[in-house]
């Protein structure tokens, strides 16, 4: 670190600022008011397997009731807003990929429903072909068209 042999370097947030480990951008988050300015920010690099590791032990997931599906979700931080903030954005993430599941469970279902439609209308279309093969070979005539035949010879005549 050029700047201190301490490793202390002073930047302006948002500039690209590059160091031995590689580039970085610092910027300014919700989080920063006047409060902050002139505070020294100390700067952590940690691998990602570390880092998520950290993270996780500060959240804590729990059953509400006994055999419910509701879930308390408490995340430990030194700012309660950050805390709020990274719990919404779990819950956030959480219904985006629940909708995501039960999108393509439904685009699945659809799909399987279809391809049973379609060999169930050939299955008909091969069942009303025998049919009409049986009753050419057997001379039969179409039952529908007799039973209206001797319906209207039926009702006519009651009606003399």
């Amino acid at each position: 670190m050029d700047d201190d042999p301490n490793g202390v370097m002073e930047y302006t947030f948002g500039t690209q600022v590059d160091t031995l480990i590689g580039s970085m951008v610092v910027s300014c988050t919700s989080f920063m008011n006047e409060n902050w300015l002139n505070v020294p920010v100390l700067i952590s690099c940690y691998d990602h397997e570390s880092l998520i590791s950290s993270q996780l032990d500060k959240l804590s997931v729990e059953r509400s009731i006994k055999d419910a599906n509701l879930l308390t979700l408490t995340y430990l931080d030194t700012e309660p807003a950050r805390a709020d903030d990274i719990l919404n954005m779990l819950v956030h993430v959480y219904v985006d990929e629940s909708m995501k599941d039960k999108n393509q469970i439904i685009r699945s279902t659809a799909l399987f429903i279809d391809e049973r439609l379609k060999l169930i209308n050939e299955e008909l279309g091969n069942v009303e072909s025998n049919i009409e093969d049986y009753r050419k070979q057997n001379q039969s005539a179409d039952f529908t068209i007799e039973a209206k035949i001797l319906w209207k010879i039926g009702a006519d005549m009651i009606r003399k």
